[in-house]
């Protein structure tokens, strides 16, 4: 009979072999549409997405005068209207019904504006620049349905009432198709739709249906993307939701109270989940500001080199509603300075085989 202390030390050497071994098989998520860039569009309170507006992200203009593409992936997504009505559950009660979201169809595929104005910024700019060596992917949000709303409005002649899971997966479906549609009516030769987000950054109130969208998507040619924050109930098996693609939020940028250890920690969860990561900066990164936040979007480009993200995982960045816009804009060399180093980066991702 073996004793207790034999059956411990066991116990410990398997589990550390087993860690060990997760560790050395811990890799980060990479996609070929290297870097997204997430860009809200819908509520009056955001920008409105213009072709001027949209060419910083299209588009970086160095300290030198050198101009290159910058980020090959573009996320329109949008939580609210900005009068209430709610696209995602992790923000309140009041869901957006039918004609809302025929409303945020509308304004991401505005003439002029969001979709519409990528299309043609890339097509000016190629005058320029020349063809780029990809084409700039597009991944549209999907609003999720409410469970418990009755009064969202019909579908073939039918009162959807999201009690019901099918109603709740109609709908969704029924959107797909529609973003779908809408792309193709506008004629956007210089883009592609890479697939759809689910903009629940928490899954536990709508795990149920995950799995049917990504079905449906997949059967449309499309792939399926998710963003949960740090501490996201279920990110831990966000393959099982049916996801192609999670990037992890370290969310150390914004309050200045969460430890730079944050990152490292985040990049080591990232990889043993097989995540991408998140690259997070706001309006307070402006160096003009009497508290600005710059220090730490240095700290998330150092932390991602030495962690390996910038060589070794695919990357969206949340960069508030407008950050390039400001950047583009200042008069101030240190914001410039500092997001050439970023934008550097970036361009230099493209020389990866991904």
């Amino acid at each position: 009979m073996k004793s207790p202390i034999f059956i411990i030390l066991s116990l410990w050497f398997a589990a550390f072999a087993a860690s060990a071994q997760q560790a050395a098989t811990a890799t980060f998520a990479t996609n070929a549409v290297s870097d997204i860039a997430l860009c809200y569009k819908g509520s009056p309170k955001h920008i409105e997405w213009t072709e001027q507006e949209i060419e910083p992200y299209v588009v970086h203009t160095f300290a030198n005068g050198k101009r290159d593409w910058l980020f090959n992936g573009f996320l329109f997504l949008e939580f609210n209207d900005g009068m209430g009505n709610l696209f995602a559950t992790n923000w309140g009660k009041n869901g957006a019904d039918k004609k809302k979201w025929q409303w945020l169809l509308n304004r991401n595929f505005e003439q002029g504006k969001a979709v519409c104005a990528l299309n043609s910024c890339i097509g000016k700019q190629k005058k320029l620049l020349g063809t780029p060596p990809f084409t700039h992917a597009v991944i549209m949000a999907l609003p999720v349905p409410f469970p418990g709303k009755t009064n969202w409005g019909k579908l073939g002649g039918k009162k959807m009432n999201f009690n019901k899971q099918k109603d709740q997966i109609y709908a969704m479906k029924w959107y797909v198709d529609q973003v779908m549609q809408r792309f193709s009516q506008a004629k956007l030769g210089n883009l592609r739709l890479e697939g759809f987000y689910w903009i629940d950054e928490n899954i536990q109130a709508s795990a149920a249906i995950t799995k049917a969208i990504s079905s449906y998507i997949h059967s449309k040619g499309m792939r399926f993307y998710w963003i949960p924050y740090f501490s996201s109930r279920g990110l831990e098996n966000w393959k099982s939701y049916g996801f192609d693609f999670a990037y992890l939020q370290p969310n150390y940028f914004f309050n200045k109270q969460v430890p730079r250890s944050r990152l490292n920690e985040a990049c080591r969860r990232a990889a043993s989940l097989h995540m991408g990561m998140e690259f997070e900066v706001d309006e307070r990164v402006l160096h003009g500001r009497t508290d600005s936040f710059a220090p730490k979007m240095a700290d998330y480009i150092d932390d991602f080199t030495t962690n390996g993200v910038f060589s070794k995982s695919a990357v969206a960045y949340y960069l508030g509603t407008d950050v390039l816009v400001r950047i583009s804009r200042s008069t101030d060399a240190a914001d410039h300075a500092l997001f050439d180093r970023l934008a550097g980066i970036i361009t230099s991702r493209r020389r990866i085989k991904w």
